[in-house]
């Protein structure tokens, strides 16, 4: 695709991403939230707010295992990736107040508009 100043970009589907796919397993295992962000104003970095947040349900310190992502399978609106020890599944269609998967680990996000915490990816023991 063509970014008006940046030129051309490429993008990619990260499901089929083995760093992406670790990553997301981390951040949910492990309850991070995003990134932080800063903008460099002559020099500086200034903390910017973020429009997004997002939470893992897990713990600080949590242990990820080692994962092996297969192929992703995408069907009715979620996508799976089968990872070892863990299925990690990612909502491609984000609705509001869907509860997630039982007995998983989860990463919901906020944003201006919304309302509650919306279920953006799962983890599930294999």
């Amino acid at each position: 695709m063509e970014h008006s100043v940046l030129g051309t970009r490429w993008v990619y589907d990260a499901c089929a991403d083995p760093v992406y796919v670790a990553a997301l397993a981390t951040v949910i295992v492990t309850g991070q939230r995003e990134a932080e962000q800063f903008v460099d104003m002559d020099g500086v970095l200034e903390p910017r707010k973020s429009s997004v947040e997002v939470k893992g349900s897990g713990t600080p310190g949590s242990e990820v295992p080692a994962l092996s992502p297969a192929a992703p399978i995408t069907e009715d609106g979620i996508t799976s990736i089968d990872a070892g020890q863990l299925t990690v599944q990612v909502n491609r269609v984000l609705v509001p107040g869907t509860p997630g998967p039982e007995n998983s680990a989860v990463l919901r996000g906020t944003w201006a508009g919304q309302e509650g915490p919306v279920l953006l990816a799962s983890l599930s023991q294999a």
